[in-house]
């Protein structure tokens, strides 16, 4: 699981002795922000080691398609 407590999508932000740069949450919270989405992440609550990461996408998400 991860600490809830720490901001896990700050940039730079790692947990313990984890490799990486820690951008790839930051970059992730950042896409979901910009089309008005939301990410969070949480442990999970069945009693399994982990965690849980959601995605919430906006009802009124379109995307335009060029004319021919």
């Amino acid at each position: 699981g991860i600490d809830e407590s720490i901001d896990l999508f700050a940039p730079f932000m790692r947990q313990g002795n984890k490799s990486g740069v820690g951008l790839g949450l930051f970059l992730a919270k950042s896409a979901a922000e910009a089309i008005g989405a939301q990410i969070t992440l949480t442990n999970r609550e069945d009693g399994i080691d982990g965690s849980c990461a959601r995605l919430v996408l906006p009802s009124k998400l379109c995307c335009l398609l060029p004319q021919r």
